[in-house]
């Protein structure tokens, strides 16, 4: 079912998004061509509309705020979903100018070029989910950053190995799932045993040796 919408956790009247974000949102907007987002009333409007030009099944084009900022006059934005919206293009620099971002999914979309090393400094990102899409190179060093995230999917996304050594620093990461690596014998593994980790995925990647040691200390796995 699709779902084109634009969300409130807060429903005060007046709040507005800060000019910083508002920017960044129209400069995501231009570089991925999304239309369909007007600025002609302030995205944290209640008055809000996005709605896609796509009309498909399994859609989601939401963008989330959080408006309980100065007293109910600030909003922040902390989400923004664009599943299987077909958009192509880079991920823009400027996500990582909104620094309240808690979750970024761009799932089954025909995006390419590297991740934006910038990423690495949302460090209240809990959710990334950028399966299926047509990146190139390695994910981006930086992650090590990201020690909020706590579900972070890449599958079938056209990244080249190895899964950087950093990935062990992410202190509250869940959910891995991270597959289809390009490349041939990627070594050593980073340690995984440090990490509260509840789903680990690692198919179709070209990993070398023996299974590590540590392994087997990996609890709730």
């Amino acid at each position: 079912m699709l779902l084109a919408a634009f969300y409130l956790s807060s429903s005060a009247f007046g709040a507005t998004l800060s000019d910083d974000e508002v920017k960044a949102l129209k400069d995501i907007a231009k570089t991925l061509g999304k239309k369909d987002w007007d600025f002609s009333v302030d995205p944290c409007s209640p008055e809000r509309n996005w709605k896609s030009l796509i009309e498909v099944n399994e859609e989601e084009n939401a963008v989330i705020c959080n408006c309980s900022f100065a007293n109910a006059t600030i909003c922040h934005v902390t989400n923004i979903s664009l599943l299987g919206n077909r958009i192509t293009g880079s991920i823009p620099i400027e996500i990582a100018n909104i620094s309240t971002l808690q979750s970024f999914v761009v799932e089954a979309n025909q995006l390419s070029g590297n991740l934006p090393a910038e990423l690495g400094n949302l460090s209240q990102i809990q959710r990334m989910l950028l399966s299926s899409n047509n990146f190139t190179g390695e994910i981006p060093p930086t992650f090590a950053k990201l020690t909020s995230l706590q579900d972070l999917v890449i599958q079938g996304s056209g990244f080249s190995g190895p899964i950087p050594s950093g990935i062990s620093l992410m202190k509250s990461l869940i959910v891995l799932r991270i597959s289809d690596l390009k490349g041939s014998e990627f070594s050593p593994f980073p340690r995984l045993d440090n990490l509260p980790l509840r789903h680990l995925y690692l198919t179709g990647n070209s990993f070398t040796g023996s299974v590590p040691t540590w392994a087997k200390s990996v609890k709730n796995v």
